[in-house]
């Protein structure tokens, strides 16, 4: 017999032909029995037949028992078998869910990038627009205040005032100090004309310092700036950085170094100093060192 091929209808029609096939037997048993109700039992032969037929329908039976347990066992173990193969199909699915979900993300973060990369380059664009704008504006101001002097430059001319109205003092502080004194009685008398100045300058500055540009692209800009002003117009910021009108301005002249090319020989208060002009030129040399050694400190 070829267990493999056993199922539980092919063990149920061999019983039941098995069972059948015993009739027979019962027949030839019973016959030429005189089966007279009023005579007594044999109680001898019926216990002889029933050793007989209990003997081999039991064990019969117990043969199909143990096939019908052969065949739940096997049913059973196909049903792991698939189950089995069931979870690794759905592991497999599972991995190749999280494999998209993972390509999903790196998609996801990569267009997150694109889209920070794009908007950290429109802010830059639209920075630079109103820096260049801002400088444009700032061109247009100098240039309406050389229009309103007599010699075409205004700041020159602002400087030579603040020059010939200055009283040298040995003691340094207090030639700063007369200095500083002497510049806010002359922005008063044209407060009206520096104001403007100062305060696109003071932007220019702000939009850098607030914008998200890297430090390096930062001093960059300003460089730009620091580029477009003259010497007259540094001594004009410097001294207005120090007094209570430039104090918000200040903080970004000494972030930036804004005035590092600004020569000291060129403040009032270094007037007395200049004995002749043939130390203007070693005493600008002298600058430049210092300045560099600073530097390099």
């Amino acid at each position: 017999m070829d267990l493999n091929s056993v199922n539980v209808e092919k063990v149920i029609k061999f019983a039941l032909l098995g069972t059948l096939s015993l009739v027979p037997l019962l027949i030839f048993f019973l016959w030429r029995v005189d089966l007279d109700p009023s005579l007594p039992i044999d109680s001898s032969k019926f216990g002889t037949f029933g050793d007989f037929f209990g003997g081999i329908i039991g064990s019969f039976w117990s043969l199909c028992g143990v096939l019908i347990f052969y065949i739940a066992l096997k049913e059973q173990r196909e049903d792991f078998r698939t189950n089995k193969d069931a979870f690794v199909k759905q592991a497999e699915a599972l991995d190749l869910q999280i494999e998209e979900f993972r390509l999903q993300r790196e998609e996801l973060y990569q267009s997150r990038q694109v889209f920070i990369d794009q908007s950290r380059t429109l802010k830059q664009q639209r920075m630079s627009s109103m820096y260049f704008s801002l400088i444009d504006l700032y061109r247009k101001i100098v240039d309406g205040l050389n229009e309103q002097c007599p010699d075409g430059n205004y700041f020159k001319t602002l400087k030579r005032t603040l020059v010939d109205g200055f009283t040298w003092h040995e003691d340094p502080y207090e030639c700063h100090k007369v200095a500083k004194r002497h510049y806010v009685e002359l922005y008063y008398s044209r407060k009206e004309e520096l104001s403007h100045y100062y305060k696109i300058i003071y932007r220019i500055f702000k939009v850098v310092d607030e914008s998200d540009l890297d430090e390096k692209d930062k001093f960059e800009y300003i460089t730009i700036l620091r580029s477009q002003l003259s010497e007259n117009e540094m001594i004009a910021i410097y001294y207005n950085s120090h007094s209570r009108y430039g104090e918000s301005l200040y903080r970004f002249i000494l972030r930036y170094n804004f005035l590092k090319h600004l020569p000291s020989i060129s403040k009032p208060e270094f007037k007395g100093h200049l004995v002749e002009d043939a130390q203007l030129s070693s005493l600008l040399g002298f600058n430049t060192q210092l300045f560099r050694a600073i530097s390099n400190f």
